[in-house]
C-alpha cells in the first residue's frame, strides 16, 4: 500500500509537516528538485552537459542527472572502487523507487467531488555504464516545489543536502529561517517523523504510550548534535513536565553560514526586541562589548528573555560582577558569555 499525503498537507510545507518517512535519499532527490526549481525562478543557468531537464506541454519534467548528483559529498568521497560505486547506485535506485511508490492527492473519492492523486515520481530508468538516473514528475508537484523553493537559499539547500541523518533533515526543514520558539504536541512530532512504531510502552503487547528518554535521545539529541556541528541553524529545547508538548528554540550560528547572508541578518538584527535600554548599556558601557558582539550573541539573548524570569538581569548581573572579581580587565566579553550561558544551564535544570 503506497504511502499519501492528505488534501490538507498539500501545501508548500508538504515537505516539513508530511505524516510519512522520507529517506536521506528521498530527501536529496527531492532538494535538488527544489535546487532547479530555484534556479529557474532566478532565471539562472541550471546546470551544464550532462544533466538534463526537459518540460512537456503539461509542465511536467523529466529529469536525467549522473547518480552522483544525487549523493552527498560524504557518498562521493567513499567511492573508492566499484563495489562502493554499486552501493551508491542502489541507495538512489531504491530512493526514486521509494518516492515512485508514494502518492500525493486532493479532495475525497467519493464521485461527488473532485479527486486527484499522483506519484510522487514516475518513469524510473537507470543507465549502468554511465551512472545514470532518469524520472519524472508531475506539473502538480512541481508546482508545489516551486513554491517551497521560495523560501530557500542555495547554501541553506547545500547544507541540507549534505546532512547525514533524516532527523537532523527534518529539524533543520522546520527551524531554518525561524527565530522565535515553535510549539508542537509530542504526538504530532513523532508522526510527523515517521517514529510511531518506535520507542513505544507497551502492556500485555499493547501499545499504551512512548519512552519520551529514548526519542529525546534517538531523535531530537541525534539531530541536535549533528546541527551544532555544521549548520547555520540548529536548536535548543524544552519539554513539558508531561511530556506532551515539546518547544524548539532556533538557533542561528552565523560561523557557518555564508558571508552575504550573515551581513544581511546582521542589519535586520533588532536588538531591542531581547535587551532593554540599560541592559544594553551595561553590556557596553561595564562590561566592554561593542554592539557587534551583542548582535553575534542575539540568539543567547532571546533565549534568555524568553526562559528566564521577567527580571532576571539584575540577578545575573550580580553574579557576572561577582564571578569577575578583581580580574575584569583580564577577561574579555566570551568569558562573560560563558556566565550567562551557565547561568541559563542552571535554570533550565531547575
Amino acid at each position: 500500500m503506497s504511502d499519501s499525503i492528505s488534501d490538507f498537507q498539500l501545501q508548500s510545507y508538504i515537505f516539513t509537516s508530511a505524516r510519512y518517512n522520507f529517506s536521506v535519499y528521498e530527501k536529496r532527490v527531492i532538494y535538488r528538485m527544489i535546487e532547479i526549481e530555484q534556479k529557474m525562478l532566478d532565471q539562472e543557468k541550471i546546470i551544464k552537459s550532462p544533466h538534463k531537464v526537459e518540460t512537456n506541454l503539461w509542465g511536467d519534467r523529466k529529469y536525467t542527472f549522473p547518480v552522483q548528483y544525487l549523493l552527498s559529498t560524504q557518498d562521493i568521497d567513499s567511492e573508492t572502487d566499484e563495489t562502493s560505486k554499486s552501493k551508491n547506485n542502489v541507495r538512489i535506485i531504491k530512493a526514486l523507487k521509494d518516492l515512485k511508490n508514494k502518492t500525493i492527492n486532493k479532495g475525497v473519492p467519493d464521485g461527488k467531488n473532485d479527486y486527484w492523486e499522483i506519484n510522487l515520481i514516475s518513469s524510473l530508468e537507470f543507465v549502468a555504464g554511465e551512472r545514470f538516473v532518469t524520472w519524472k514528475a508531475d506539473s502538480k508537484l512541481i508546482e508545489m516545489i516551486m513554491d517551497f523553493s521560495k523560501g530557500w537559499r542555495a547554501y541553506e539547500l547545500k547544507i541540507a543536502f549534505n546532512l547525514q541523518s533524516r532527523y537532523a533533515m527534518r529539524f533543520y526543514e522546520l527551524i531554518a529561517n525561524k527565530d522565535k520558539p515553535i510549539e508542537y504536541k509530542t504526538i504530532d512530532l513523532i508522526k510527523m517523523f515517521g517514529i510511531e512504531d518506535k520507542y513505544t510502552r507497551k502492556k500485555d503487547g499493547i501499545v499504551v504510550g512512548y519512552i519520551y528518554k529514548n526519542i529525546e535521545k534517538y531523535v531530537i539529541k541525534k539531530a541536535q548534535d549533528e546541527l551544532d556541528k555544521i549548520s547555520p541553524y540548529t536548536f535548543n529545547y524544552k519539554f513539558s513536565k508531561d511530556y506532551q508538548v515539546l518547544t524548539i528554540v532556533p538557533i542561528y550560528q552565523p560561523q557557518f553560514a555564508s558571508a552575504k547572508f550573515t551581513k544581511a541578518k546582521e542589519k535586520k538584527i533588532d536588538l531591542s526586541k531581547v535587551l532593554t535600554e540599560n541592559e544594553y548599556k551595561t553590556y557596553i558601557d561595564e562590561f566592554g562589548f561593542t554592539e557587534q558582539g551583542l548582535k553575534n550573541n542575539y540568539e543567547l539573548f532571546l533565549e534568555c528573555k524568553q526562559s528566564l524570569p521577567e527580571n532576571y538581569s539584575f540577578f545575573l548581573f550580580q553574579e557576572i560582577r561577582s564571578a569577575l572579581g578583581k580580574k575584569r580587565e583580564k577577561v574579555g566579553p566570551g568569558y562573560i558569555i560563558s556566565i550567562i550561558k551557565n547561568q541559563l544551564e542552571q535554570w533550565k535544570a531547575k
